[in-house]
């Protein structure tokens, strides 16, 4: 999965989730077009989790209002 993908998971403009996940938003840009270099593995992999982790967490609050 690559950076891009996991911003688009969220919804999120660039500007937006470079602020959520403490970015910069230029390193977010390049990382996104490839020009300089692609994310850390580090990195997607922590976004990854933090994601999964509301997932999981916003089906919990479904499942306890049910």
């Amino acid at each position: 999965m690559t950076i891009k993908e996991l911003r688009k998971r969220t919804g999120l403009s660039q500007s937006k989730f470079a602020e959520r996940f403490s970015l910069n938003l230029r390193t977010l840009q390049s990382w996104e077009s490839n020009d300089y270099r692609q994310a850390p593995r580090l990195v997607i992999n922590l976004v990854s989790e933090i994601l999964d982790m509301q997932d999981m967490k916003g089906e919990e609050n479904v499942q306890e209002k049910n």
